[in-house]
């Protein structure tokens, strides 16, 4: 009776065994079966970012007391239409700080109808000017109150001009400026436009305006 018990315990102690295996030798190859059903799906690579350009294309050129000043370095934030005015500048090189700068605060080049003549306008708050900055760094600075600077077109933002005036520079006598010339392919910034008008707005709607 003995020897018929322990054989039914081995036999119960077999049967579990087997149904181990099986059970570990199925996971094996579930485990597997997934392993080789997924694929590696590798990362998509960023797309750089293109970097903004340093210059723009053009030149500004005029006489300087009869000497002619042609500069052709624009850099491109320097030479940008915007909300709040239109902005050039352009030197002989990218280290010198021999150059020609014009501005025209809050006279915005892309509103107006060509050709014109751009001028200061003191009270609307308009002011057009330019300076010639020699290579001593001496500023020799010209206010627009006349018809002395007249654009001739826009077209696809290359603007083209012509100027003309008498500088009063802090050293020195009187230096006339002459046969100005430009003609500058503008940038523009869409979010700094938005900025711009968005902050004129609120000033505008300001208690006591």
């Amino acid at each position: 009776m003995r020897a018929i018990l322990i054989l039914v315990l081995l036999c119960v102690g077999c049967d579990e065994a087997a149904r181990d295996e099986s059970a570990e030798s199925e996971t094996v190859v579930e485990t597997t079966s997934n392993a080789e059903t997924t694929p590696d799906v590798a990362p998509e690579p960023a797309t750089p970012t293109p970097p903004a350009a340093e210059t723009t294309a053009g030149f500004i050129e005029a006489k300087v007391d009869g000497e002619l000043k042609r500069f052709e370095y624009l850099p491109a934030g320097e030479n940008t239409a915007a909300a709040n005015g239109t902005f050039l500048e352009a030197r002989a090189t990218a280290d010198r700080n021999e150059r020609f700068e014009l501005s025209l605060v809050h006279l915005d080049v892309r509103e107006m109808d060509f050709p014109t003549t751009i001028r200061s306008n003191v009270r609307a708050m308009k002011m057009a000017g330019m300076n010639y900055w020699d290579a001593e760094g001496t500023g020799h600075p010209v206010v627009f109150n006349d018809d002395s600077f007249e654009c001739q077109s826009l077209e696809d933002l290359l603007l083209r001009c012509t100027f003309s005036g008498t500088a009063h520079p802090n050293r020195g006598g009187p230096v006339e400026i002459t046969d100005g010339r430009l003609e500058v392919q503008l940038t523009t910034n869409e979010v700094r436009d938005r900025f711009i008008e968005a902050t004129s707005g609120a000033a505008g709607r300001a208690p006591g305006n």
